[in-house]
Protein backbone atom coordinates (compact mmCIF):
# COMPACT_ATOMS: atom_id res chain seq x y z
CA UNK A 1 0.00 0.00 0.00
CA UNK A 2 2.88 2.97 1.01
CA UNK A 3 4.30 2.05 -2.35
CA UNK A 4 1.84 2.39 -4.48
CA UNK A 5 1.09 5.41 -2.73
CA UNK A 6 4.69 6.68 -3.24
CA UNK A 7 4.33 5.84 -6.41
CA UNK A 8 1.68 7.69 -7.13
CA UNK A 9 2.83 10.87 -5.48
CA UNK A 10 6.10 10.88 -7.10
CA UNK A 11 4.19 10.76 -10.46
CA UNK A 12 2.05 13.99 -9.56
CA UNK A 13 4.88 15.74 -8.48
CA UNK A 14 6.95 14.50 -11.88
CA UNK A 15 3.81 15.89 -13.49
CA UNK A 16 3.75 19.02 -12.04
CA UNK A 17 7.53 19.64 -12.78
CA UNK A 18 7.33 18.73 -15.90
CA UNK A 19 4.22 21.22 -16.64
CA UNK A 20 6.41 24.26 -15.42
CA UNK A 21 9.39 23.81 -17.99
CA UNK A 22 7.50 23.97 -20.75
CA UNK A 23 5.93 27.25 -19.67
CA UNK A 24 7.40 30.29 -22.76
CA UNK A 25 9.38 32.73 -21.32
CA UNK A 26 7.94 36.11 -22.42
CA UNK A 27 10.50 38.91 -22.35
CA UNK A 28 10.45 42.15 -24.54
CA UNK A 29 12.45 41.38 -27.18
CA UNK A 30 10.61 37.97 -27.74
CA UNK A 31 7.31 39.95 -28.36
CA UNK A 32 8.62 42.21 -30.72
CA UNK A 33 8.61 39.65 -33.33
CA UNK A 34 5.45 38.01 -32.38
CA UNK A 35 3.25 39.47 -34.70
CA UNK A 36 5.72 38.82 -37.92
CA UNK A 37 5.94 35.29 -37.34
CA UNK A 38 2.22 34.68 -37.03
CA UNK A 39 1.95 36.92 -40.36
CA UNK A 40 4.55 34.92 -42.04
CA UNK A 41 3.05 31.63 -41.06
CA UNK A 42 -0.27 32.73 -42.35
CA UNK A 43 0.99 33.67 -45.66
CA UNK A 44 2.81 30.05 -45.93
CA UNK A 45 -0.53 28.60 -45.44
CA UNK A 46 -2.32 30.61 -47.96
CA UNK A 47 -0.07 28.68 -50.49
CA UNK A 48 -0.38 24.50 -50.61
CA UNK A 49 1.64 22.24 -48.77
CA UNK A 50 0.73 19.31 -47.40
CA UNK A 51 -0.94 17.64 -44.40
CA UNK A 52 1.99 17.19 -42.41
CA UNK A 53 3.37 20.84 -43.09
CA UNK A 54 -0.65 22.13 -42.63
CA UNK A 55 -0.21 20.45 -38.91
CA UNK A 56 3.08 21.94 -37.91
CA UNK A 57 1.53 25.42 -39.39
CA UNK A 58 -1.12 25.28 -36.87
CA UNK A 59 0.81 23.91 -34.28
CA UNK A 60 3.29 26.70 -34.15
CA UNK A 61 0.35 29.14 -34.72
CA UNK A 62 -1.11 27.86 -31.33
CA UNK A 63 2.07 28.26 -29.28
CA UNK A 64 2.43 31.91 -31.12
CA UNK A 65 -0.94 32.73 -30.09
CA UNK A 66 -0.82 32.32 -26.90
CA UNK A 67 2.39 34.20 -26.51
CA UNK A 68 1.14 36.82 -27.96
CA UNK A 69 -1.44 36.73 -25.38
CA UNK A 70 1.06 36.37 -22.56
CA UNK A 71 2.66 39.44 -24.17
CA UNK A 72 -0.41 41.46 -24.06
CA UNK A 73 -1.17 40.36 -19.65
CA UNK A 74 2.41 41.59 -19.33
CA UNK A 75 1.31 44.88 -21.53
CA UNK A 76 4.12 44.02 -23.51
CA UNK A 77 4.61 45.21 -27.71
CA UNK A 78 3.86 42.95 -30.03
CA UNK A 79 4.30 44.17 -34.04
Amino acid sequence: MKYVLLLALISVLSNVSFAKSKQITITKKSCATVTTKINTINKKMRNQYSAKQGESYRKKLRKLYKKENQCHKKRFKTK
